[in-house]
Formats: structure tokens, sequence, C-alpha cells
């Protein structure tokens, strides 16, 4: 009998699961707050529309994503149609202050735009993108508590954003952004809020990316989940 209580002690003991990190603790509660892991499985798509503040100019903006890593907004200022696009390989846009037909972006461009493609964030997943974290403390952001959190990544700069600590969903990033005019890699810091549901899911309405000494604030006022998209809109036009 002692050996049978034994035995059963130790296939206890080594089914036992580890106990979560902080970082694994931090990023579960992300995405339960995100809406879960479900939901954001089930949001496919959705475009978007809105404003953009620049330079004193309102715009008004679309922006479209869809899975796996498509992203594309549109802008009307004064006539013209700026447009930033990433199909999931190729960057490009249409800057009509700089040339009249839709250009290809650089390949470091192209990775940093697979960033703002990626539909649930740079926390959700991050294991399989082979990212790794490192919780660097509690940190105020704007009159919130905030976990700060570093993401390491082998093959791009490192990220660092902040989780509120009351709701858990991220309200600032730094790291790496597209000037949306240049199409050059700049350091951002973007701040998020004003998160809605679209779908299940919880998305920030209201961003704010200050890059270098100029900031855009961008305001979303409706958005339509798995709304049909075809990819062709995302793929550089070859004609």
């Amino acid at each position: 009998m002692s050996g049978l209580l034994l035995f059963s002690a130790c296939k206890s003991s080594e089914n036992a699961q580890e106990p979560l990190t902080m970082e694994q603790e931090l990023v579960q509660k992300h995405i339960a707050a995100l809406g879960g892991q479900e939901n954001l499985d089930a949001l496919t798509s959705y475009t978007a529309m809105g404003t953009l503040d620049i330079q004193g100019m309102t715009l008004d903006m679309t922006i479209q994503q869809k899975r796996p890593n498509m992203t594309r907004s549109d802008v009307d200022a004064m006539g013209m149609q700026f447009v930033n696009s990433y199909d999931g390989e190729t960057a490009w846009n249409i800057n009509p202050m700089m040339s009249t037909k839709p250009q290809k972006l650089p390949a470091e461009v192209a990775a940093v735009s697979s960033e703002g493609a990626d539909m649930d964030g740079i926390l959700v997943g991050y294991e399989a993108d082979g990212y790794t974290l490192e919780y660097l403390g509690e940190e105020v952001v704007r009159e919130q508590n905030t976990h700060k959190i570093k993401v390491m990544r082998p093959e791009m700069a490192d990220v660092t954003v902040y989780l509120d600590a009351e709701t858990f969903l991220m309200v600032r990033q730094d790291g790496q952004g597209v000037d949306g005019q240049t199409g050059n890699i700049v350091p951002t810091t973007t701040y998020m809020t004003d998160y809605r549901e679209v779908g299940g899911v919880q998305i920030a309405f209201g961003m704010e990316m200050v890059q270098g000494g100029q900031t855009v604030r961008i305001k979303l006022n409706e958005a339509t989940p798995n709304a049909e998209i075809d990819d062709a809109i995302f793929a550089f036009p070859e004609d």
C-alpha cells in the first residue's frame, strides 16, 4: 500500500505544472482583456473610418486590416490620396507630394510594417514569433499605473509595452514606426486610448504617435468587424 501511495505521489508531482512567470501571467491577463483567444481568432478582418490629425490638419482616414498580416491606410488631404499598405511581404505607398505613382519601400520598412499588420498586437503569440519577454516593473504612464514589459526579438529592434495595471490593455508602446509621409523608419512612441469592442475584441479607437518632434493623432469613429476585403487592395499595383 505504501508503495502505491509513493508511486501516486511521484506521478502527481510529475504532472504538476510549473508556476507562471510574471510575464506569462500578464500576457494571459492581456489576452483575456482583449476578449479572449477565441474572439481574437474569430476576428479575421475589420474596416475602420476616422480622422488623422497632423500638423494642424484634420483629415479623413480609412484603415483596413485582414489576417494573416495585411494592412492598408488611406488618407484624403487637399484632394490628394495618401496610401500606406503592406500585403504580408511588400510595403508600398502613394505619396502625391513626391510621386504620382506607387512606390515600393525597402525590406526593412516592410519588416516594421508587419508590426502594424498584426491584428492581435505584439504580446499575443509572442512565443510562436520567437520573442522573449522581460518584466521591468511598474511605471506611471499619463497618470495610469502600468506594468512595463520589454519584448526582445532576434532579428528586429526591441519593443517596450505598457499594460494598464487594472484593465491589462496596452496603453503605450515604444519601438519603431514608419513615417507616413516619407516612408522612413523612425523611433515611435504610441499611446492607445478609448478601447471599444469590435467583433468581441477590444480595439483602441484613439491612438497618438510621437515620431521625433511630430505628433500624429488617429481617432476612429466606427469599425466593421469581419468585413469582406479583397486581398488585391493590399498588393502593390503592378500596372
